[in-house]
Order: C-alpha cells, then structure tokens, then sequence
C-alpha cells in the first residue's frame, strides 16, 4: 500500500515504487524557463502572457501505453487534462489515473512572478483517485541573462503522508550569450517523511533558425531525453503560430524509452516563425472619428485603448511587418487635428517607402480628409458626390452684443500686443493685431496643407487654386484633373480585392499579442499628457471635454521620475493654456523632479501647445511639434464680469463693508475703477515678465529680439522652429525615439500613459454619452474652456481655434 501513498510530482512527471514504470508528461524543461505549451506544469507562473486562448495536445508512446495531455489557455488561466496509463515490469495495465489542473500565474514587469495551481485526480485505484492537491510557483528574473524559480508542490487535502508540500523544486536558468540559447539546473528535493532521494537535472535550448528550438535534459537518475520543436505562421483576421514538437528519450527503469510528440494552436504573433502565407495580407483601418490623445487605464478585463499613439505605433509596427502587404484606410468623418494629420500622413508615406501599398477611400471630401487621402499610394472617390476642397479657414464669435443686451460687462486687462482673448467679449470683430496675426497664421497653415497636396499628387499649385475657385469638381472631373485616381464605393473596391488579399482589421492588429522572449524588466519610455485647459488642483476628463490639473501632472511627474523601470519622458502637450499659477507650478515641479532624479526628457506637441501649453515646456529640454501645431502665444490676460447693470435691471442693490480698498476687486456687483484698473495691470506686466525670462532662459532667445516671438503672438510649428520656440518639426514617435537613445535603451521597450483615467465600464458609459450629447458638444467645448473657476490671470490663447 505505501508504494501507492507515496505518490509524488504528479506535475510535472509521475513516479512509483520499484514495481512500476517512469513516465514523462510533455517537454517542460525547467522551472525557471520553459517554453512549451505545457509549460505551468512545471512552475504555474508561466500561464501568464496569452492575451487569447490557445488550445494543445500532446502525447508520450511508453513501451506498451499511450499517455495524453491536452490543454486549453483562457484569460492567461491554464486548463489541463492529463491521462495516465500505468502498467508494471511485464508491460500489462494495472491502473488509470486522470489529473484535472488548474493553473494561474502573474507576471509583473517581466521580472517577478507568482503562480498557483490546483489538481484533483480520478482513477480506477481508489489510493490515487478523488486526491486535491495545489502547487505554488515563484520566479525570479532580475537580470536579462538570468532567471530563478522556486516550485513547492503537492500540497494535498486528502490521502496525503505529510500535510504539508510534498516536494520542492529550486530552478536556476542562464543566457550567457543572448536569448537564443538557455542552460538550466533544477534540484527537487522530497519531504523526510518520503524514502526518495532528492533529485537533479540539467537542461539546455537552443534556438538555431526561424523559431525553431532544440532541447534537452538529463538527470541524476541517468534519464535523458531531446526534443525539437517549430512554429509555423499562418494569418487570416488573426495571427495563428501552429507549434509542432517531438521528444525522445530514456529513462533507467524502461530500456526501450519513449516518445512524445504534439501540437499547439496559439493566437499570437511570432516574428521568428516561419510564415505559410498564400495571399497577401491588408490591414483595414477605418477613419471616422478621433482617437483620444490619453489612454485610459485598462481595468475590468484586458482591451487596449484606441489612442492616437496606438494608431501611428501600430502603422510604424505595420511598416516593419513583413506579413503585412498594405494597408486599406477608409476615410469618412476626419477629427484630427491639422498637427495631427500630419503625422498620420508621415505614417503612411513610411509605408509606402517600406514596400507597402497605401489604398485610400475617400468618402466625404472636406479639406482634412482629402489631406489625409493625399498620402495614399492611390485614391478611390465615392460616386454619389461632389468632390470639394476649398482651403482652410478660421471663424471667430464674438459675444459682446449678447452680454450688454444681458447687462453684463467683461472688464479685462492683457499684456501683449496679439494677446486677445478678451476681444470676444469686449469686442465686436477681430482688432487688426490680432487680424493680422490670425491672418499669417492661416496662410502659413494653407500653404503647408497646398504644397503637401501638390507633391503627393504630382499636380500644380494652379490646378489647386482652380479648385478652389470652382468650389466644386464632379467625380470624373476631379478624376480627370489627378485629384482622385478612381471613382468607385467603397464597397465595390474591397470586393475586387477578396479574391486575392485577405483584411486584417486595423484594431485586431494593434491588439494582437507579440511574443516575448526576454527576460528582466521591460524598461518603459513615460508618456505624460496635458490634454485641454490647464486649472489649479485636479483636472477631469469625460465625453466633452478633458482638462488637467497642476496635482494631476505632479502625481504623473512622480510615478515616472520616482519609477527606476522608467528611463525617460516624454510630455505631451495639446492645450491652449489656462491658469497662469497652475502652469507655473507644474513648470517649476519638472524642475525639481529633474534634479533629484535625472532623466531624459523631452516635449511633443499635438495639435496645439500655446500660452499656459508653452509655459510650462520652457524647462530647456528639447521640443517636437508638427509644422502644422499651433503654437507660442506668450501673453498674458487677467478680468473679471461686472453685472452692476444686470442688477439695476432686475432692481438687485448691494451693500459692502471691507476692511481695504481692494478687499472687493473681484466682485461682480460693480466696474472696475481706473486705480484698480492700474493694480491690475502692473500684477500684468509682471507675470508677463515671468513669461518672457522663461522663454529667454530655456530657448536661448536675446532680450531684444523676445518681443518679435512674444507679445501673445501665435505661431505654426513651422514658424515657430524658424524662431527658436521648438528644435524639430517633427511628432509624438519622433519624441519617443529621442528618448530612447538618450537613455540607452538598446532592446524593446513599452510605452506607459500618464495619467491613467477610467476603468472600462466608464467608457462604455463614456460612449453612451458621446452618442447622445454629439449634436451639443461644439456648445459644450467652448463652455469648457472658458470654465476655469477662480482663476484670476490667465495664459490662455484667443479664441477657438480650430483649422477647417
């Protein structure tokens, strides 16, 4: 009976007393490292990793049986049925034993995990069956080059010797020269209630072409096996890696060995594997809306936010695929920004210059979509309307009217000469500072946005103003002129395509698992984001506007400079401005944040990066914009509401007792006198020098020639690296590339956004909201920029500006 008791490592492999035969489970090498299917039967962290289900089967040919182990990965949960046929000496079945498994494993950052498995066997002898037993795994990887891994096991609830972990088994896995060969020792040592010796095995992989992995093992009772396996790659919507695998081997108890072999599927992308291929594969990416500068934090279940930089990393991942032929972008309803338009077409001309072919289907031709269209290899133009693009242009409201019929007054002061974000409330048109500089800023933009077009379309500038002149072309018109190259529906151009492209959705694509072989901490580039108007405290983000707070950018600040797996930052600004005292802060903040713990550091600029959005890059580091971002504005504006007439109307009188002459400056019951007028605008002239001593220290600009970048004028990204207020006309992966070679990342790296915001059922309110509020948004955005509550200075930019 106690050769029967002594029943130990069911997982990975099961052992008998004398009388019965050694058998092996699938190749699992070490408890340190494993790569195969099977791999939580050796320690259960390796369940971690698998975004999507995978299925495999695996059997082992003993002298006389057949074993057979089958799995199933769900949410990174292992699945595991495993058979066991035992037989004695003279080859005959004594008994069956079935395992049911369970395992989980959590890897955090790469570098440490902890899993924990659950067995429980059935079995025609009534010693092995109706037994629980849990296993707990621990793994250890501080270093790429090396890997630990503890493994107690055999923890049992019933039939148990000891009521404790049976065994323990202490891994250790080496890569001296890189990750394509692994060597491994193991030492499994058994409780003193057990009369077995302890046990120790040394293991190596290699890696010798195309994903294709030789192993093997040997151990202190003189078993020995081998194995080779091989994955192939095969896609359609999703990647499949098919991984095939045989093993040999030998143990002392059985002279004429065994073999094993089997398979898995695995939904995951292997660049090393070889590919099966029999049509060429498109990405389809649809374009109807914006996709968020931030990413939300990903809670509830595993679903990767669609935000702009998951767009253009996924089109440079694209670009570098080889099992990507092309790309197919439908465009309809285009909410980029200009800046970011730019950096989209940049994207698509990368792939174009990688081999791939770029098909645009243009939809709808308003100025920004035909803009997009224009970096496409070939445009398809719908059938069913005109084709229009008529320039670009800004539109300013003004409220002055509404507010004296209403009896309400704006008194404000500013300081520069362009600084005009009080005209909409003071005035009733432009002033011709603010004309003149609107006007050059628009012309500057249109140039960009004609001459883009004219090189990608090989046309003239003349066959541009033409257009413009018209107003509109028919499809064959704008076919004939080489505005477009064809005119069909969508659907007619996918559909002459099927027979020879299978589309891979651009969403699955960027979703898609990649599999990772290193080992150690995945070093990580921050992305931090000021997103919206800029307002002292905390910031809020929801379906109609996003602002951020000086406390949110200083908890941002902190998670990447005081996080040593970060090793540089990138901030990312697309804000007109807001709070002078909050923009202040979060500058002197980066400061301090970058003297305790030196990083590199660098800006990006979205659509727009101006007053307040400037400010607080003036640190001296280096900054990316677009040509097309919208930018400077260094000026200053302070005011207050004065509803003294709205009171006399509605017969509303006020009383006030004050303990100073200026105790009652900001109240709204009356005008402002002409000496409050003058304390108002020396607090002006003063922050605006605070302003301007920014720019000069941290862009290296004379104090003579300050006034020709400052005095609130705004400039185009363009314009503005011609001035010396950004180094480079370029965008968001531009940036994060400059930080990863200023801090030495040589291997792959991930991107973390900061802050995170949001759980997943937000967003699916999120969306809810976005579908019924979509007609009152316009409204919406302009009451949130001009929310800023108890703010009394303000760096903020004139207007709305929005490129149409």
């Amino acid at each position: 009976m106690k050769k029967f008791l002594l029943l130990l490592l069911i997982i990975p492999y099961i052992a008998f007393a004398s009388n019965t035969k050694y058998y092996n489970p699938p190749q699992v090498l070490s408890s340190a490292y494993s790569a195969d299917s099977f791999s939580s039967l050796a320690n259960p962290v390796f369940t971690q990793g698998y975004n999507y289900p995978f299925l495999a089967y695996s059997f082992v040919k003993n002298s006389s049986n057949y074993d057979h182990f089958a799995l199933v990965n769900i949410l990174d949960f292992d699945f595991i049925y495993s058979n066991y046929n035992l037989s004695s000496d003279d080859g005959v079945l004594r008994e069956k034993v079935s395992l049911y498994s369970i395992n989980r494993g959590f890897l955090f950052n790469n570098s440490f995990g902890i899993g924990i498995g659950y067995t429980t066997t059935s079995s025609t002898y009534e010693a092995l069956d109706s037994n629980r037993i849990w296993h707990v795994g621990f793994l250890l990887r501080p270093f790429s080059f090396l890997s630990f891994g503890v493994v107690l096991r055999d923890y049992r609830d019933k039939s148990a010797v000891v009521k404790n972990f049976e065994t323990a088994t202490y891994s250790v896995a080496l890569r001296p020269f890189g990750e394509n060969l692994t060597w491994t020792a193991d030492a499994t040592f058994f409780s003193k209630d057990l009369d077995f010796d302890n046990y120790y095995s040394f293991g190596f992989e290699a890696i010798v072409y195309s994903g294709i992995a030789f192993t093997a093992k040997y151990d202190s009772d003189k078993n020995f096996s081998f194995g080779l396996s091989s994955p192939f790659s095969f896609r359609k919507e999703r990647p499949l890696i098919l991984s095939l695998n045989a093993n040999g081997g030998k143990n002392h108890r059985d002279e004429q060995g065994f073999s094993s072999g089997g398979f898995a599927f695995i939904l995951s992308r292997d660049d090393n594997a070889i590919r099966f291929y029999d049509r060429e594969k498109f990405l389809y990416l649809r374009v109807n809306g914006n996709f968020a500068e931030e990413n939300p934090q990903q809670q509830f279940i595993m679903i990767r936010e669609r935000n702009f930089h998951s767009l253009i990393d996924g089109l440079r991942c694209a670009a570098n695929d080889e099992s990507i032929n092309g790309l197919v972008i439908d465009i309809d309803s285009v909410a980029f920004g200009f800046a970011q338009i730019q950096e989209l077409r940049r994207e698509l001309i990368i792939l174009r210059k990688r081999g791939k072919r770029v098909i645009a289907l243009l939809n709808y031709s308003g100025n920004k979509e035909y803009y997009l269209a224009t970096a496409a290899d070939k445009i398809y133009f719908t059938p069913n309307s005109t084709f229009a693009i008529t320039g670009l242009k800004m539109q300013a409201y003004f409220f002055k009217g509404l507010m004296d019929k209403a009896g309400v007054k704006y008194e404000s002061v500013s300081k520069g000469r362009y600084k005009s974000f009080n005209e909409q409330f003071t005035r009733e048109n432009m002033s011709d500072a603010a004309r003149e500089n609107l006007k050059e800023l628009l012309e500057d933009l249109n140039n960009q946005y004609v001459s883009d077009i004219v090189e990608s379309r090989k046309i003239t500038e003349d066959s541009v103003k033409e257009l413009f002149a018209a107003g509109f072309y028919e499809p064959a018109t704008a076919k004939a002129k080489g505005f477009v190259d064809e005119v069909m529906h969508r659907d007619s151009v996918t559909e002459s395509m099927v027979e020879a492209v299978d589309f891979v959705k651009f969403e699955h694509y960027i979703e898609e698992y990649q599999k990772v072989r290193s080992w150690g901490a995945i070093p990580e580039i921050a992305v931090i984001h000021v997103t919206g108007s800029i307002v002292s405290g905390e910031g809020a983000a929801n379906s109609f506007s996003t602002t951020t707070g000086d406390y949110d950018y200083r908890e941002s600040l902190n998670r990447a400079f005081m996080d040593d797996n970060i090793k540089g930052v990138v901030i990312r600004i697309d804000s007109g401005g807001g709070s002078a005292a909050a923009s202040d802060f979060m500058w002197n903040y980066l400061l301090v944040m970058k003297k305790r713990f030196p990083k590199p550091v660098v800006f990006s600029f979205g659509n727009m990066a101006a007053s307040g959005g400037y400010y607080i890059s003036c640190t001296g580091d280096r900054i990316f914009a677009e040509k097309g971002t919208i930018t400077g504005s260094i000026g200053v504006v302070a005011g207050k509401v004065s509803l003294a007439r709205l009171y006399s109307m509605l017969g509303i009188s006020t009383e006030t007792i004050k303990m100073s002459d200026f105790a009652d400056i900001f109240s709204e019951s009356r005008d402002l006198t002409p000496k409050e007028k003058e304390l108002f605008q020396k607090n002006i002239d003063f922050i605006y020098d605070r302003f301007t001593e920014r720019v000069i220290e941290a862009r290296g600009i004379s104090k003579e020639d300050i006034s020709s970048v400052a005095e609130g004028k705004i400039h185009s990204g363009k314009a503005a690296r011609e001035n010396k207020l950004v180094d480079e006309n370029k965008g968001l992966l531009a940036a994060i590339e400059y930080v990863r070679n200023l801090s030495g990342i040589e291997s792959s790296y991930q991107v973390r956004h900061l802050p995170e915001r949001g759980s997943y059922l937000q967003r699916i309110i999120k969306k809810s909201e976005e579908s019924v509020w979509s007609d009152i948004k316009p409204l919406l955005k302009i009451i949130q920029r001009y929310n800023i509550p108890d703010e009394k200075v303000l760096y903020i930019t004139p207007y709305i500006i929005e490129i149409e």
